[in-house]
């Protein structure tokens, strides 16, 4: 499931009152080789299902993936 929709989330999970979304960076193989993460209070935990958020991480993850691939 986290693969298909490219994203991870954490409600609470690992930390009490901390509530994270992650995404992953890829190498030249395809290879997962790391991710990009945003971790907030559980109190602003709705900034991290806004679809814009998502959308701004998976982008960063994907310029960040680009530039790995051109090493």
């Amino acid at each position: 499931q986290i693969r298909k929709a490219g994203l991870a989330y954490d409600f609470n999970e690992y930390l009490e009152d901390v509530c994270a979304l992650g995404t992953p960076l890829f190498d030249y193989a395809d290879e997962v080789i790391g991710a990009v993460t945003m971790s907030v209070p559980s109190l602003r935990a709705a900034i991290i299902s806004k679809q814009t958020t998502i959308e701004l991480l998976k982008k960063t993850a994907e310029n960040i993936t680009a530039n790995l691939r051109d090493l």
